[in-house]
């Protein structure tokens, strides 16, 4: 496993905590319910994030992990041998692991 990988994806979960509690107290916000609420909720969305950041490579990943040119690749995936993959909001193209294996 990548060390940046890891970083990526456990770094952003209690700087966002310590960011929201940060940004209440200087507001004067009460940690009430619904704000306890909407911070889990975040935690969440951060959380699912990693989850397909962790579980997806892309293209370029996907084509030095198979030792094969990054066309053959994208040839593969016109004629139909890989699915074609969900895109990010980047709009890369995010292959799932298992055709690594």
């Amino acid at each position: 496993m990548h060390f940046r990988s890891i970083l990526v994806v456990t770094l952003p979960l209690p700087l966002a905590v310590l960011c929201s509690f940060l940004l209440m107290h200087y507001a004067h916000v009460t940690s009430n319910v619904m704000s306890l609420a909407g911070i889990a909720i975040a935690i969440g969305v951060l959380v699912d994030a990693g989850i397909v950041d962790m579980n997806a490579v892309t293209i370029g990943h996907l084509a030095k992990e198979s030792e094969v040119n990054l066309e053959i690749v994208r040839y593969y995936e016109r004629r139909g041998l890989l699915s074609t993959p969900p895109r990010n909001a980047c709009g890369y193209r995010l292959f799932p692991k298992r055709p690594l294996r």
